[in-house]
C-alpha cells in the first residue's frame, strides 16, 4: 500500500512557512543544498537527507515521504575483509592472486 506523500511544492513551501531553506539543512549535514533539493523533489534518495527534512517540516518521515523509506536495504560495501587478506597474502608471497569463487 502506497502511503499519501508530500509534493515539492508542499514540502518547499512547508519549509518558507517555518523559515528554513535547503540550504539551512544542506550545511547542518555537510551537503550541498541541491542534494537536498533533488530529496525534497524526488529525483534523488537518501534516508538521511529526507529525515532532516521530515524533522525540518515538523512532520514524521512517512507523511513527507510516503513508503519511500519504509524498506531497509542496507546497500554499501560488502565485507571484503577476507578477499583483502587472500589477495595480501599472495602478493607478499610472490604469488597469483587467487579468483574471488576459490575464497568460498
Amino acid at each position: 500500500m502506497t502511503s499519501k506523500k508530500m509534493t515539492f511544492a508542499e514540502i518547499k513551501k512547508t519549509l518558507k512557512e517555518r523559515d528554513v531553506t535547503f540550504t539551512d539543512i544542506a550545511k547542518a549535514l555537510e551537503l550541498t543544498p541541491s542534494h537536498v533539493r533533488n530529496v525534497a523533489f524526488g529525483s534523488a534518495k537518501s534516508k538521511p537527507v529526507a529525515e532532516a527534512i521530515s524533522l525540518s517540516i515538523g512532520v514524521t518521515l512517512e507523511s513527507a515521504f510516503g513508503d519511500e523509506y519504509l524498506t531497509t536495504s542496507k546497500r554499501g560495501p560488502k565485507d571484503r575483509t577476507e578477499r583483502k587478506q587472500a589477495i595480501y597474502t599472495a602478493l607478499r608471497n610472490q604469488q597469483p592472486v587467487p579468483a574471488p569463487q576459490s575464497m568460498a
